[in-house]
């Protein structure tokens, strides 16, 4: 008699750290940005998730992080399971390694989200409060003052630290996906 035993088994790490981000639209939107490069394992934007230093971002550093909060929409992350729902959990977001100790390796998945091609071996679990707070309130105040403006330049004098903002649990998601997953 021949017996064989298949040994598998996923590890699954907490590796959140801590972030307190400033009181500011521009902070928040880039704090998300980070989330999302977080998991994704992608650096190639980091001036765009230094969060604590959004007063310094140029004209042109506003515009390619919007370009980018709109490309990593959060219904894409959600949807491929990037990003999980819980509302129970103890915070706002927790980030979670996951690895397959069998096989010695990472569980990778290779994505394309507009033609940036990444692997991601983590997952960000959130509550819905969190995603309001950090993208989709923060997105549409901007935009509605940009659009009022018609003047990017505007939106400088608006970002300052002095000028806190109230959070309110509604929101309107009327962003279109604008890129393919693989």
């Amino acid at each position: 008699m021949e017996a064989s035993l298949d040994y598998n088994r996923v590890k699954i790490i907490d590796v959140s750290t801590n972030a307190t981000v400033p009181n500011n639209d521009l902070a928040y939107l880039m704090y998300y940005l980070k989330c999302v490069f977080t998991v994704l394992k992608c650096n190639q934007f980091s001036y765009l998730t230094n969060y604590n230093n959004f007063a310094n971002l140029s004209d042109s550093d506003i515009n390619e992080l919007m370009k980018l909060i709109k490309l990593f929409n959060p219904e894409i992350l959600i949807k491929i399971k990037v990003f999980v729902l819980k509302e129970d959990l103890d915070c706002g977001n927790r980030f979670f390694e996951i690895s397959n100790e069998s096989m010695n390796f990472h569980a990778n998945q290779e994505i394309v989200i507009g033609g940036i091609v990444t692997n991601f071996s983590e997952i960000m679990v959130y509550r819905s409060k969190w995603l309001i707070d950090a993208y989709y309130n923060p997105l549409n105040r901007l935009t509605r003052r940009v659009n009022s403006q018609q003047d990017l330049r505007t939106v400088k004098s608006i970002i300052t630290p002095s000028n806190p903002y109230a959070f309110s649990n509604t929101y309107r998601n009327d962003e279109v996906c604008c890129c393919n997953i693989f």
